[in-house]
């Protein structure tokens, strides 16, 4: 019975999800950092915007030609690179690697992985003029991208050192820097200004009021951290993965 548990991978497999892992880094990376250059690029966009005043979702309506499509796509590409990666490791984390039984943690980072990269998807696909079902996705994303975080440093804490004797385990110096990384992120989404996206701040020209971005929003900056930590989150799989082909 124990045995329909059991999903060990062969080492071409790890080798073949490190690669897909690190071309989901260099998306999600190349999301962050091209689009962050191309909005001070942009001609008819304020000078100050940036993505610490941007929200990703915006992106898609701001940028024009050939950086709209390049961010865009690399954000999906990001998320579809990650996605098939986690999802094949997080069921290989079902089996548990001490004896090979049903691993609740296994599936709750399984579910949570999927969930992260879902909710990123819609709320990149609303817009700011669905503001609400924005915030709703936005929210889900970043605290399940929280949960996920805490829940692996928990399985590497209650499995810690049984990386060395079956299956594929969560090594606990890997799982502790995930659990940085939730806290980290909690404490942006905790932040009280967090609540005050919409402000502006308001000035005037040749006695005409102008309402302009504020130099930082950061419900945008919480919100770029959270695929930030997706992006991190694949160089620890990969780390974690190196670990276990060396041990």
């Amino acid at each position: 019975m124990n045995s329909l548990f059991v999903f060990n991978l062969g080492m071409p497999i790890y080798v073949i999800l490190i690669c897909i892992f690190l071309i989901g880094t260099f998306f999600l990376t190349s999301f962050i950092l091209y689009t962050n250059a191309s909005l001070k690029k942009e001609a008819n966009l304020q000078k100050r915007n940036s993505i610490f005043n941007t929200f990703p979702c915006e992106v898609p309506s701001l940028l024009t030609n050939n950086s709209k499509i390049l961010s865009s796509y690399s954000f999906v590409f990001g998320l579809i690179f990650y996605l098939s990666a986690s999802v094949v490791l997080s069921v290989s984390l079902i089996s548990d690697p001490s004896n090979s039984s049903f691993n609740y943690l296994g599936i709750i980072i399984l579910i949570l992985n999927v969930i992260v990269c879902v909710t990123a998807f819609l709320s990149f696909g609303y817009g700011m003029l669905y503001a609400k079902k924005h915030i709703i996705f936005s929210t889900l994303f970043i605290i399940s991208m929280i949960l996920l975080d805490i829940i692996i440093m928990v399985y590497s804490i209650y499995y810690s050192g049984l990386i060395y004797l079956s299956g594929y385990s969560i090594h606990l110096g890997v799982g502790i820097i995930f659990g940085i990384l939730g806290i980290l992120l909690t404490l942006s989404l905790l932040n009280p200004k967090v609540k005050e996206w919409t402000k502006q701040d308001k000035t005037e020209v040749d006695g005409t009021t102008y309402y302009v971005r504020k130099k930082y929003n950061f419900l945008a900056i919480t919100e770029w951290a959270a695929i930030l930590n997706l992006a991190l989150n694949s160089v620890l799989f990969v780390i974690n993965t190196i670990i276990k082909l060396t041990v």
